[in-house]
């Protein structure tokens, strides 16, 4: 994939160079504490207009960009869903996510997602029942027999994911929230983020980041390998996930007049679905067969690494 840093800013040199750069002190406010009670980590540096300018630039390229500003209005219709797809969402392909779901949906005979005229909520399990369900089965079987899916939150010394999701729920249920509508309303929202990045294996914040914009916070991205790969192609420098956060939230304004309801979350729906080929159409990169040879490209560095690994186990 050419480097997009590289081609726009070729594209708008003529009119960055003869501006004056001005930095923008962004406010880093609503990214919450850290694990340990320290502020989350803060942008590395000031972010220029001409970055901006560049970012907006990269990002008119994206394709889908008002479909996607469209499909911003649609999320889980339940609180349990969310839960599961931000949990098992990390390291794990998106079809695998929803064939998860599927499973969870179809064990306890619950109504398909987005029940057309139906309120959030209806038909659907309470935080509290999700986590009775979970106990009745015990963690192995709700793994193994309802959700067919044993992923870890790590391959050392990671807990079954199904583990991670009840205890994401415990959390919540701590808090006294049971539905999608009390999430964002907590009194105590810093604080319960800062639980939920205490579960096992969420100590990043990713899977926090995505359970808050599936929640309704449209202000969020999920500062995954796809958000951070964009960002990093596009302003030619490392991009840390906090700094992600408020790019994202910074370039908005710029894409407004033609994208009118463009937010944080839609963006990274749009990148998201670009860089990660979740259409299988590699659109805007060439063709099929360009994606189809970078994913063998990324096949055989995993089996590189996990040869390494062999021989470091056989000593």
């Amino acid at each position: 994939m050419p480097c997009c840093g590289e081609r726009f800013a070729q594209l708008y040199a003529d009119d960055v160079s003869s501006t004056r750069e001005v930095h923008v002190p962004l406010d880093p406010g609503g990214l919450g504490p850290a694990p340990g009670g320290g502020q989350r980590e803060a942008a590395a540096a000031p972010t220029s207009l001409s970055e901006i300018q560049v970012l907006a630039a990269a990002l008119r390229q994206v394709p889908g960009l008002h479909e996607a500003v469209s499909r911003d209005k649609k999320r889980y219709s339940n609180l349990t869903s969310c839960i599961l797809a931000a949990v098992f969402s990390i390291n794990a392909r998106y079809k695998v996510v929803i064939a998860t779901l599927k499973r969870y949906r179809a064990f306890y005979d619950l109504p398909p997602p987005g029940v057309p005229n139906g309120p959030a909520g209806t038909g659907e399990p309470r935080v509290s029942e999700f986590i009775s369900q979970v106990e009745a089965q015990g963690v192995e079987d709700f793994a193994a027999n309802v959700l067919h899916n044993r992923m870890r939150t790590s391959s050392k010394g990671g807990v079954l994911k199904a583990q991670a999701a009840l205890d994401f729920a415990r959390v919540l249920q701590r808090y006294g929230i049971e539905e999608i509508s009390q999430v964002l309303t907590c009194p105590k929202l810093a604080e319960l983020e800062l639980d939920l990045r205490r579960v096992h294996g969420q100590s990043s914040g990713i899977s926090t980041d995505y359970f808050m914009m599936n929640v309704g916070d449209t202000h969020r991205v999920k500062p995954d390998r796809w958000v951070i790969g964009f960002l990093v192609d596009t302003l030619n420098r490392s991009v840390s996930q906090a700094e992600a956060q408020l790019l994202f939230k910074a370039v908005c304004p710029e894409l407004a007049t033609e994208y009118p309801g463009i937010t944080p979350r839609a963006l990274d729906l749009a990148v998201w679905k670009w860089k990660s080929n979740w259409n299988d159409t590699a659109a805007g990169t060439g063709s099929k067969r360009q994606a189809l040879e970078r994913q063998i490209a990324a096949t055989e560095q995993r089996l590189e690494r996990l040869r390494r690994r062999l021989k470091q186990i056989d000593g």
